[in-house]
């Protein structure tokens, strides 16, 4: 099984403190998401294969959408939006800028939910000027005027800023003020996110005090830029006050004895060796018992530290003893299994694969995990460099020759803090093989054995429909999914 749990990294000034995830293996890989950022632990099971279980104008008011409210799971993954869900869609290249398509909105009993898709792609949280107006009481008279409504809330992502205006007063908030959510973290054209329908002002006012809300977006960011609806329609959703069916709490419990359990935990900061949060680190391991860990940001701690570490947090029994390998600045990956070979990918950064010997009464082949920490923030450049080397290095694994051969159909996994929250280029690099410096990285190529793209194990939180893995309340920033296991998924369960 595989969590991260993640904190700031060396200057991260994008995401201070971090949460967790979990996969989960069986020869069956679970996967098991979990961010434990405060005091709770959140995750949710998934199954993979070795089996790995890893203005003033005329106005045209149009009719008011009744609400339907849907469970849906804030995961990039959109396969919870039905036809039920309200759309608009927009006239087509009617603005310059960036051209909106089409938004979806639905709700449940504590959000609401919109899916934005744009023509142009972007990072939703910075770089331009999209502002979602929202007017939060259905009164026109009130808030900012703005196409035909008079909008609470103005909602500008590409800022990280919110400002609303109430009778009571007005001010800014963060994001994370209103409960914002949304996936992906990296560029895209098309978005989910969710707002908390509790949200209140500075002052305590309830921001959504209404049965409903009208919605407007607007790209500021030229003179003509594009809005949805159109300039001079009004928009009107009515929530729907029905129940959506509750989350049920995903167990620990290994769903087969021979299910391999990896977590992947960044640190922050030497965590392993800060004695004031050595009892949450134990308290963690232990209740989620992992056979496999990835561990990110032990950049002054050595490989016997962190085997004596899991030694004592994790006991094996029978006199056996906790196995660690250190090849990179922060990466140590630790197993219960042997340890057959490692390998630095790319020196200078940090990417460090390591054979596990996996015991015959489980599988016949064995695991090669990748312990990943890819460069922070907006370093695409090198972010991307070291996704090509994970790609030249995979390639070189299924062909004979160069620095590493794996017999055919030997499962492996990409596990750790991917710090991917830019150009989505790197992501999709990843996942198809495609290489984009290929002077210096070969062609590239299809990374699974079938030749196929490999799987992105999504995981959800335990008790609720959201997969971010990284949240810090003091941060500008909302919260974010940077924490990735990447799987083989021909070969795996």
């Amino acid at each position: 099984m595989g969590a991260a749990l993640r904190q700031p990294e060396e200057v991260d000034e994008k995401r201070p403190p971090q949460n967790s995830r979990r996969l989960c293996v069986p020869y069956k890989i679970l996967c098991i998401c979990a961010p434990l950022r405060a005091q709770t632990v959140k995750t949710e099971k998934a199954t993979i294969h070795m089996k790995l279980l890893l203005f003033l104008f005329s106005v045209s008011i149009l009719p008011a959408l009744q609400a339907q409210s849907l469970p849906i799971s804030i995961d990039s993954r959109f396969d919870d939006w039905t036809a039920d869900a309200d759309i608009l869609t927009d006239d087509p290249n009617d603005g310059t800028g960036i051209e909106l398509l089409q938004m979806e909105i639905a709700n449940d009993e504590g959000h609401l939910f919109i899916q934005l898709e744009t023509d142009d792609e972007i990072n939703l949280t910075e770089g331009h000027q999209l502002t979602l107006y929202l007017d939060t009481d259905l009164d026109p008279s009130t808030g900012v005027a703005v196409n035909g409504i008079g909008a609470e809330l103005s909602v500008m992502p590409g800022q990280r800023e919110v400002y609303y205006q109430l009778p009571g007063g007005s001010g800014y908030l963060s994001l994370n003020d209103i409960g914002f959510r949304h996936l992906p973290s990296v560029s895209s054209t098309r978005f989910e996110m969710a707002f908390d329908l509790q949200a209140v002002s500075n002052a305590g006012a309830d921001l959504f005090p209404s049965g409903g809300v009208r919605m407007v977006w607007i790209d500021k960011g030229g003179p003509a830029g594009d809005a949805m609806p159109d300039n001079g329609s009004v928009f009107t959703y009515l929530f729907d006050p029905d129940p959506v069916a509750p989350v049920v709490p995903v167990s620990f419990d290994k769903a087969s004895p021979n299910a391999i359990r990896m977590l992947t935990w960044n640190t922050e900061n030497n965590g392993l060796d800060d004695i004031d949060r050595e009892a949450f680190f134990k308290k963690i391991l232990r209740a989620v018992q992992p056979d496999i860990v990835t561990f990110n940001e032990c950049w002054d701690i050595n490989a016997f530290q962190v085997a004596s570490f899991m030694n004592a947090a994790v006991p094996l029994g029978n006199f056996q003893s906790w196995k660690a390998v250190k090849l990179d600045q922060g990466n140590v990956t630790a197993s219960r299994f042997p340890i057959l070979q490692s390998w630095l990918i790319f020196p200078n950064h940090r990417l460090t694969a390591s054979l596990i010997d996996i015991p015959q009464s489980i599988s016949a082949k064995d695991l090669l995990v990748v312990n990943g920490h890819l460069r922070c923030c907006d370093n695409d450049y090198e972010r991307q460099l070291e996704a090509d080397a994970f790609v030249q290095f995979i390639l070189d694994a299924k062909t004979p020759g160069g620095i590493i051969d794996l017999p055919p159909g030997t499962p492996f996994v990409l596990s750790g803090d991917l710090n991917l929250v830019g150009n989505r280029q790197q992501l999709t690099t990843l996942l198809t093989g495609e290489v984009v410096n290929t002077a210096q990285y070969g062609p590239g190529g299809p990374l699974d054995w079938d030749d196929s793209n490999l799987e992105d194990v999504i995981g959800l939180h335990t008790d609720d429909r959201f997969a971010f893995t990284w949240r810090n309340n003091f941060s500008s920033f909302p919260p974010s999914r940077i924490d990735f296991q990447i799987v083989s998924g021909s070969v795996l369960e």
